[in-house]
């Protein structure tokens, strides 16, 4: 699978960790899966008639949970292509989709490294597909550092609106938090910030055993720097910051109807200021990392939110299974079959066709192009017979997937030197048969 084991090396890299970060990220994870079953097992248990419950689950209502869930993270893949328009890379919604659910499993999946390992992998597909470094790295983290801060600066207004803060004391600290966001992008936009972080990016990375080998390490800053630039000159308007804003919303919202309509599909009445402070929990214990997805914190603070709010136990147990299954497990199970069935489609595309021995490089977009036989007259490098870079002979003739061909100019200057510089046999000297050029010049007269 010649686009995925690249791809695959970088997120590796990324995500490599010692022995013993390794041992304590898998018992972080068993932990909290742990808490997870902990809290939920036994209120299921103590259900009075758990099949009932399960029998009588509305079906429509988990069904829109099911779409809600989708369309929170297919909003956030909109995210990505409208930030990738913005730096004039147009890939097509499948493509920008397919990376995204991909991006999204390895985030929810692996432990601890999880957000960087899902970074990792969407920068490296970017780039697999022709979007440069720069642009690559600003779309994937920008979607992500816009997406957290309209969370943080809704979430107070959430709770005011729920009852559950004050109003004076939740606008002025959303107010707060969008003029700290504003300063944080006029500063990170200026040429010499971003070269001030780019210098230090690589001077910590020269200290690092997993990436102090990395050829942008070794080129002293300069690819460093040449991606601070590129950052530097993407400046979206208005309009597109508006447009980042509303699909960013619709990816939080979604997300957020989700749980009650979990908790509908239970029958039972949705305690919305709840199931706002149970969201709001959630979303702390995943971006805490302490274990894949936040699990285990996760379930334990929005089925306490629930059961606060007057969910019967049983119920609001479902509800949180429901939830977590449709937004976590079932989407990350999604990104995996996409990856598989991407992976399987590289490997058809790249296998050779009959009567031929194999196919070229893929491009830039990953398309293979059958291997072909270079054309007659193909021109030489640095700049004509016997100049520029072409050494002894003149230079070399650049074939396809990189050969170099010889050149045939030295064979014209030869038959000018002898008075033959016109056609031979009615063909240019670039395309006689090489014995017919290595004749005598008493044959050919």
């Amino acid at each position: 699978m010649p686009e995925t084991r690249p791809i695959l090396r970088e997120v590796l890299s990324v995500a490599r960790r010692p022995r013993w970060r390794l041992v304590i990220d898998w018992v972080l994870a068993g932990a909290g899966l742990g808490i997870a079953s902990w809290q939920l097992a036994p209120t299921l248990a103590a259900a009075p008639d758990l099949r009932t419950s399960l029998a009588q689950l509305n079906w429509f209502w988990v069904a829109v949970t099911a779409v809600l869930a989708t369309l929170s993270l297919v909003a956030y893949g909109e995210l990505h292509r409208r930030m990738l328009v913005t730096g004039g890379a147009h890939l097509s919604v499948p493509a920008v989709q397919a990376i995204n659910f991909i991006g999204n499993s390895l985030a929810q999946t692996v432990p601890s490294a999880g957000s960087a390992a899902g970074a990792a992998y969407t920068v490296a597909a970017l780039r697999f597909r022709g979007v440069d470094t720069g642009l690559s790295l600003w779309a994937t983290t920008m979607a992500a550092l816009f997406s957290a801060s309209v969370l943080v600066l809704a979430g107070p207004l959430v709770l005011a609106f729920d009852g559950l803060m004050p109003f004076a004391a939740a606008v002025p600290l959303s107010v707060a938090v969008a003029v700290l966001a504003w300063a944080l992008w006029e500063l990170v936009q200026r040429p010499r910030t971003l070269h001030w972080i780019a210098g230090r990016t690589v001077a910590v990375a020269r200290h690092l055993p997993v990436v102090r080998t990395a050829s942008w390490v070794a080129r002293q800053s300069t690819a460093a720097q040449e991606v601070s630039d590129r950052i530097a000159r993407l400046r979206p308007n208005a309009r597109q910051w508006w447009s980042f804003f509303a699909v960013t919303v619709l990816t939080w919202g979604a997300d957020y109807t989700a749980v009650a309509t979990s908790v509908a599909a239970t029958g039972e009445h949705v305690p919305w200021p709840q199931v706002a402070l149970g969201y709001l929990a959630v979303q702390a214990s995943i971006g805490l990392e302490l274990t894949p997805a936040g699990a285990g914190p996760a379930e334990a603070g929005l089925l306490a939110a629930l059961a606060a709010g007057g969910v019967p136990g049983g119920s609001a147990a479902i509800a949180v299974v429901l939830y977590r299954v449709f937004t976590w497990l079932g989407l990350a199970a999604a990104g995996w079959i996409v990856f598989a069935v991407t992976a399987r489609k590289r490997v058809r595309s790249e296998a050779p066709l009959p009567g031929m021995p194999g196919r070229a490089a893929t491009g830039t977009a990953g398309t293979a192009q059958p291997a072909v036989e270079p054309p007659a007259g193909l021109q030489q490098q640095g700049g004509g017979p016997g100049g520029g870079d072409g050494g002894e002979h003149g230079g070399a003739v650049e074939g396809v997937e990189g050969e170099e061909l010889p050149a045939e100019g030295h064979h014209q200057h030869e038959d000018e030197g002898r008075g033959h510089g016109g056609d031979q046999d009615g063909l240019p000297p670039a395309q006689r048969p090489r014995h017919q050029e290595q004749r005598p010049q008493r044959d050919q007269e």
